[in-house]
């Protein structure tokens, strides 16, 4: 499979989680009663997002690794991975509020809605990467 179509099917991804965490962002102006520019925070919040899950699959990575991934290795890696996006979450209300009122409730919802879009940038990436390996497999025959 040809790498332009990873980093295309990495770009629906992004777009999927930028348009949703901007969403989030007008919705957190109302929750904190303060304005910031939603698509300002739905920039900083995809690229923390991204960096986290960098960093959480390298550690899990170099703790756990990706061999022999046994079923409770699911479970714990949901749970490392919403621990990781309730401090995204924390980090993006310090970069965009003063004075964040139950920022550990609401970011604790913002994990729930960051596992939400997951799943259309998950469909988006996938159905690009599938449709690019459809085309590549028409072209041989």
């Amino acid at each position: 499979m040809a790498i332009h179509a990873v980093i295309f099917a990495f770009f629906a991804f992004v777009v999927v989680k930028l348009l949703g965490y901007a969403l989030a962002g007008s919705m957190l102006n109302k929750a904190f009663e303060q304005q910031a520019s939603p698509w300002k925070i739905g920039f900083a919040r995809t690229a923390i997002g991204i960096a986290g899950a960098l960093a959480f699959t390298a550690l899990w990575s170099l703790i756990v690794g990706f061999e022999d991934f046994q079923p409770w290795h699911r479970v714990a890696w949901l749970l490392g991975l919403s621990v990781t996006r309730i401090i995204e979450w924390k980090i993006t209300f310090s970069l965009f509020y003063t004075t964040p009122r139950r920022s550990f409730a609401t970011a604790v919802m913002g994990t729930v809605w960051s596992q939400i879009l997951d799943t259309p940038a998950w469909i988006a990436f996938r159905l690009i990467i599938g449709w690019w390996a459809i085309t590549e497999w028409y072209a041989i025959i």
